[in-house]
């Protein structure tokens, strides 16, 4: 049984340590841009890959999925708030 619970307690070290060893690159997108092509602009449309806009929403779905995707809300209508 003591032989059991120092395996585990190793084995809880190595996963906690080898989780807070993470040390990755982070790339901003900061100046990147998009170009969005469809069927009538054949030269396409560049925008900003992550432009900083407000965003209101009408529905409580879609505050489920923006809030999912990591969008910050700016406003909600009156009659939306419970």
């Amino acid at each position: 049984m003591r032989k059991w619970t120092w395996m585990m307690t190793i084995l809880i070290a190595i996963v906690v340590l080898a989780a807070c060893g993470n040390q990755g690159k982070t790339e901003g997108t900061k100046g990147e841009t998009v170009t969005v092509k469809d069927m009538l602009n054949k030269d396409g449309v560049k925008i900003k890959k992550n432009p900083k806009k407000k965003v209101v929403v009408f529905d409580m779905g879609s505050l489920d999925t923006l809030d999912k995707l990591g969008v910050n809300v700016t406003a909600l209508p009156k009659q939306v708030v419970p």
